[in-house]
């Protein structure tokens, strides 16, 4: 979510906490529909993820499709609260969000003893926070992979590709490292 902290500031904690509790149940619901896994949440970050258990390269395109649907239903909702009263919650122009996509191989375990959490680490989840970070708000960045991934056509043995593939320009291009 954007603008947490000044939207933290400026709102009763009671409204703040039943606001980030609906969106962030409602991306849950989501979330269970589309097969994707939901790491953890941290403050006003909701962190999912897709083939945790199951990496299979051929089905590249499907599970981005399923991240990238998944987005967009994120920011529907986000969207909803935006434009309809939510009584005892925040509503209004405050409440918006970004989101960064990447994929790549990440390691994965819980760390920690005292109240041990689910992390993934590695470059993939780098990519998406630079992604997240460099943002519009209301947007969605994804990674080159991500971005060729989901531009990959399967085509039938006996038929032909003659159609170009979707256009990608509603995609922004990740940020390079200076």
């Amino acid at each position: 979510l954007c603008n947490f902290t000044s939207l933290s500031e400026t709102v009763q904690p009671i409204e703040l906490i039943r606001t980030i509790n609906n969106i962030f149940s409602q991306f849950d619901q989501n979330l269970q529909k589309r097969g994707l896994f939901k790491v953890d949440t941290i403050g006003d970050a909701y962190v999912a993820a897709a083939w945790l258990d199951n990496f299979d390269p051929k089905n590249a395109r499907k599970t981005c499709e399923s991240a990238m649907h998944f987005a967009r239903e994120m920011q529907t909702i986000l969207k909803v609260y935006r434009e309809f009263d939510h009584p005892g919650q925040v509503t209004g122009r405050d409440v918006t969000g970004r989101i960064g996509l990447a994929m790549g191989e990440v390691f994965a375990g819980v760390l920690g003893t005292l109240q041990p959490r689910y992390h993934l680490l590695g470059q993939p989840m780098r990519n998406a926070e630079k992604l997240e970070a460099s943002c519009d708000m209301g947007g969605i960045n994804v990674s080159q992979e991500v971005l060729e991934s989901l531009m990959t056509r399967v085509v039938p043995i006996g038929t032909r590709a003659s159609d170009p593939p979707s256009d990608p320009s509603h995609f922004r291009p990740p940020p390079s490292d200076p």
